[in-house]
């Protein structure tokens, strides 16, 4: 220890003791002794004795503290960054300073609501002991607390990190629905923008280690239960997935730099904006933030960057703004490359809020279509999540995306996506109107493709095998259908009226044909083992017969609809699957393999035509 610091601790000489052994300065140089004091040293929580020696003698240091100190503190120092590091006893779920009535988070639960018990899932070791970790950390940090008599029960989710490692995460998607939305106003992208201009200097904080952990109101701690096989636990802190916790955070950021936002703070949740107008008052005002200065020098290339982002923001489409508390509705659209989504606020008329594209790596190239759907809606929550956390947003969708996400049978990317998306109050509805989904679709199909991946557009056509049979039993059809990802489509049906074998089939075709036009087909390919119906539709055979003329006329009005319809003809050894299906669909059964879709037809497509004859008579002469 140095003697400007030992005078500064306010300590006498008479407090030494007497030191006899010899020291060198690093010049080589012997040093003036003072003699020798125990002082204990307290960090981080930990306080250990050491013996100082007071020396008389000139340094930048205060003192130095030697390999004892660091061993009984168990510390790990680095020379490369001129730091050290250690363990405390604090806990890193606790916010320092703040009052736990301050940052004190409610769930808000609807007392309408019933609790609900998920059902255990099954999960593989890897994932078990994945939980096992996380529990035993949260644990050890005062997080959670084990807990028998339980209303909710949330199952637990693995996923795999970018770094291959297991992150264990809590499925709240019950818990969240019944928990009312915080009506505190969240800020719009526009009004930060417009808050920061005109200033020249700025600085751009990340408080990147979630939310800090807000500590729970005790009368919801026992809501927040997840299962593992071990036991049951309750979380102490507030953790990442709820509903409300964009706002909560908000509020707690709002109320701490009150006196300072607008002025030389704008606070969006864990970012926030150092600005200054002039350049000159920038690093005080950075130190009355951070009250530890470390440093900060602005050159040209932050110049050159800020300008970059200027004019990128000046370049900005003119969007809608959205209204405190209005429903948004979203639209969303894939294709083989790209996926989008646009918001819209509807008051009367539809207007656009925002819209997002995301071009789809190889991996993603190779999703089912509802699997890039969830994509381009978690894609979305990521873009635009302070939209998501201050609004309802309506899904409208033709497609099963709700009972997709709620299944508790999924692993994997599904699971993941469900629980992300479960913090949000998202509300999925059918699509009735078209407006916002064509510009969905616009924006998908003019994506630009990546430049570092394959992605070839090639058309294919769904392939159909139709096939149809009468016999005493009755009469019915049998139709396979190939879509584009290779998927097979089994259905039958029974018609209920007399019909020709070649009505039949007639009416197979025609009824395939209506299938894969709903679903979205523009080229298709029909195969039948009819020689007749083949060579009528191809115009190689003259149909003769009234009815068959009006089927003919009716399924060339039916293929109109596509813009490409090949029908070919294949060996009934060929066409065997839907011969099968159409034979399962005119006789009796008693056992079926599967399930198998059977629709009654109560009516002939045709109408019956009336055949008048007119017979001319003469009279005689």
């Amino acid at each position: 220890m140095y003697l400007d610091l030992y005078r500064g601790l306010g300590l006498r000489k008479e407090d030494l003791s007497k030191y006899d052994t010899s020291l060198m300065e690093f010049d080589g140089h012997m040093m003036t002794l003072e003699g020798k004091i125990s002082l204990p040293v307290n960090m981080g929580g930990k306080e250990v004795v050491v013996a100082f020696i007071v020396v008389a003698s000139f340094s930048p240091y205060t003192a130095i503290l030697r390999r004892p100190w660091i061993h009984d503190m168990g510390i790990v120092p680095s020379t490369l960054h001129v730091k050290v590091k250690f363990q405390t006893e604090e806990s890193p779920y606790e916010v320092l300073g703040v009052d736990p009535e301050f940052i004190v988070h409610k769930l808000n639960v609807d007392p309408l609501c019933p609790p609900k018990k998920q059902r255990p899932r099954r999960s593989t070791k890897e994932h078990v002991e994945a939980v096992r970790q996380e529990v035993r950390k949260l644990r050890e940090a005062g997080a959670i607390k084990e807990t028998f008599f339980l209303e909710w029960l949330a199952n637990t989710v693995v996923m795999k990190k970018k770094n291959g490692k297991w992150k264990a995460c809590v499925d709240f998607i019950d818990l969240n629905r019944a928990c009312l939305k915080d009506p505190f106003p969240m800020l719009k992208i526009d009004q930060l923008v417009d808050a920061t201009c005109r200033h020249l200097r700025m600085s751009f904080l990340d408080t990147f280690q979630g939310y800090h952990q807000i500590a729970l109101a005790d009368e919801d701690q026992e809501k927040m239960v997840f299962i593992t096989l071990d036991a049951n636990y309750h979380y102490t802190v507030m953790p990442c997935g709820l509903k409300n916790a964009g706002a909560i955070y908000q509020r707690m950021m709002t109320r701490m730099f009150r006196d300072k936002i607008e002025w030389t703070v704008e606070v969006y949740i864990d970012d926030k904006v150092i600005k200054s107008k002039q350049e000159v008052q920038h690093i005080d005002n950075l130190k009355e933030l951070l009250k530890k200065w470390k440093g900060f020098q602005w050159d040209k290339e932050c110049d050159r960057a800020f300008q970059d982002l200027k004019d990128y923001l000046g370049r900005a489409p003119t969007l809608a703004a959205s209204e405190l508390g209005e429903d948004l509705y979203m639209y969303l659209s894939v294709s083989e490359h790209a996926a989008s989504a646009v918001l819209l606020r509807d008051s009367g008329v539809q207007l656009l809020v925002y819209y997002i594209n995301k071009t789809l790596v190889d991996v993603e190239t190779r999703y089912l279509p509802l699997e890039k759907l969830v994509l381009a809606l978690v894609h979305s929550t990521r873009k635009l999540p302070y939209y998501f956390q201050a609004h309802i947003v309506h899904m409208l969708t033709e497609y099963g995306l709700q009972s997709l996400l709620r299944r508790f049978d999924f692993t994997g990317r599904i699971a993941k996506w469900g629980t992300r998306l479960g913090s949000f109050d998202i509300r999925y509805k059918p699509r009735n109107s078209m407006k916002g989904q064509v510009l969905a679709d616009f924006i998908a199909e003019f994506a630009p493709k990546s430049t570092d991946i394959v992605c070839l557009a090639v058309v294919r056509p769904w392939k159909v095998f139709v096939d149809g049979t009468s016999n005493t039993s009755g009469e019915g059809a049998g139709i396979v259908v190939i879509t584009l990802e290779g998927l097979k489509l089994e259905h039958s049906f029974r018609l209920g009226f007399r019909a020709s074998n070649n009505e039949v089939k007639y009416e197979a075709l025609l009824a395939r044909l209506r299938v894969v036009m709903d679903l979205g087909a523009k080229e298709v390919e029909v195969y039948s083992d009819s020689l007749l119906v083949v060579n009528q539709v191809q115009g190689n055979f003259e149909a003769k017969a009234t009815r068959m003329m009006d089927y003919l006329l009716l399924v060339k009005q039916t293929m109109g609809n596509f813009s490409k319809v090949k029908i070919e003809r294949v060996a009934r050894g060929q066409n065997r699957h839907a011969d099968s299906l159409a034979t399962l669909a005119s006789s009796i059964v008693d056992m079926v393999p599967r399930l198998i879709r059977v629709e009654l037809v109560l009516e002939p497509s045709i109408t019956a035509r009336t055949l008048v004859t007119q017979i001319t008579t003469t009279e005689s002469c």
